[in-house]
């Protein structure tokens, strides 16, 4: 679920197509003249994206025509819902822990052009450790290590 979310959220930035498909085809209709299509399949579009944010950021057919929202809008609602569930089931720790990798420019290392001149990169075993622990799944320290270690970066 952490691939998903965005990379001021603390995850990779890897979008489902399915889960934002919904917001895709609203405003895509939205900024076209949508009055000339099926009401079944937008209202369908509107339903399955109501399911997928809070409640306080559904949707209906007379708000989208008031104000049509752009693709990103909607994504962004999207993400904010997934991103609260996956925070609010989460331990302590794991919570301080996000909230630590959320914050401004923390996740400015993975978007930056790799330059060996300037310091600027990590070979691949460097990378797949610095990935594991960003997702905060069990690193598997194979050649340096014999033994897994948590993403507390505690032997197991």
């Amino acid at each position: 679920m952490r691939l998903g979310c965005r990379l001021s959220r603390g995850g990779l930035g890897l979008q489902s197509l399915s889960s934002h498909a919904a917001a895709a085809y609203i405003a895509s209709l939205c900024s076209s003249d949508f009055s000339s299509l099926s009401s079944l399949h937008l209202t369908s579009a509107i339903g399955k994206f109501n399911s997928s944010v809070s409640p306080s950021d559904v949707v209906s057919v007379e708000s989208l025509a008031q104000r049509p929202p752009i693709q990103k809008a909607l994504s962004a609602k999207i993400d904010d819902f997934r991103f609260n569930q996956l925070f609010n089931s989460s331990s302590l720790a794991d919570r301080a822990r996000v909230l630590s990798i959320s914050s401004p420019h923390a996740s400015s290392w993975l978007s930056v052009v790799p330059s060996k001149g300037l310091g600027l990169h990590l070979n691949p075993d460097q990378f797949q450790v610095a990935i594991k622990w960003w997702l905060v799944t069990v690193l598997l320290m194979s050649r340096h290590c014999a033994r897994s270690i948590r993403p507390s970066c505690l032997h197991m």
